[in-house]
């Protein structure tokens, strides 16, 4: 994950995939997240101190090379977005895009840039995790093509809206049922 923070929005995904990395460039972020990865028993699961561009930037000189096995990417950019990285992120073609955004205007932005890059918008989750104030939280997964959409079909917002929130439904338990998501009092 690029902007991973203390690892929070990739951990849910952690026990279904072979492999994970997070970057950031806040040290105690990097800290907390390596400490749950042990607490959890995820092995495979490494956390770097380093910034998003040089991240991505290590990444797209690994491409090619079967270090760079990237599937998908999460990131959780600051409020500016990832203005500066869509190109490389498209460069670096990954299956799976879920791009955690507390800022609606600068998603926006990077969305018509992913677009024209050849991602496409699969689902757009919106989080309202501070009430009554204008803070918006939204989970956009964004997918190569068709094909694999189909393939990575439940890893993208419905897995991650189920495993942050913690509650799933019995037909789809990555998706949270509606009845459950209104009843928490």
């Amino acid at each position: 994950g690029l902007c991973c923070r203390n690892g929070n929005p990739a951990r849910p995904l952690a026990p279904r995939v072979r492999r994970l990395r997070g970057y950031d460039s806040s040290e105690g972020s990097i800290r907390e997240a390596a400490e749950a990865a042990r607490l959890l028993g995820h092995d495979h699961v490494t956390f770097a101190r380093q910034g998003a561009g040089r991240a991505l930037a290590a990444l797209l000189a690994e491409k090619g090379t079967q270090a760079a096995e990237v599937r998908g990417v999460i990131a959780d950019p600051p409020r500016a977005g990832l203005k500066a990285l869509v190109d490389g992120l498209v460069s670096l073609a990954p299956e799976l895009f879920l791009y955690v955004s507390c800022s609606p205007p600068t998603l926006a932005r990077d969305a018509k840039d992913l677009v024209r890059g050849g991602l496409r918008l699969e689902e757009l989750v919106p989080f309202d995790m501070f009430p009554q104030t204008f803070h918006l939280e939204t989970v956009a997964e964004w997918v190569q093509d068709e094909e694999a959409a189909a393939v990575l079909a439940g890893w993208g917002c419905d897995y991650l809206q189920g495993a942050l929130i913690g509650r799933a439904s019995p037909e789809r338990p990555w998706r949270v049922a509606p009845t459950q998501a209104t009843s928490r009092a």
